[in-house]
């Protein structure tokens, strides 16, 4: 997992990344048409895909890693 810290106001608001995807991961994605920075959940379910928050794309557009947590740390 690695973490993404942006600066907001006197704090920053930490994204942490779940693992980074593989290659057939990101294949998969690619067929899904999952190539912006966030979706909407497609329905109601509670399923893993539906949680995904936001990814991190390369520069081809192709996803290689899931927000997996955003914590917002006013104090530091």
């Amino acid at each position: 997992m690695f973490v993404l810290e942006v600066r907001h106001g006197a704090g920053f608001v930490r994204v942490h990344f779940a693992q980074s995807l593989g290659a057939a991961q990101r294949a998969a994605s690619a067929r899904h048409g999952h190539r912006g920075a966030w979706s909407p959940p497609e329905s109601t379910d509670a399923g893993a895909e539906e949680r995904v928050l936001s990814r991190l794309l390369d520069a081809d557009g192709q996803e290689v890693a899931r927000v997996a947590q955003v914590t917002l740390d006013p104090h530091r």
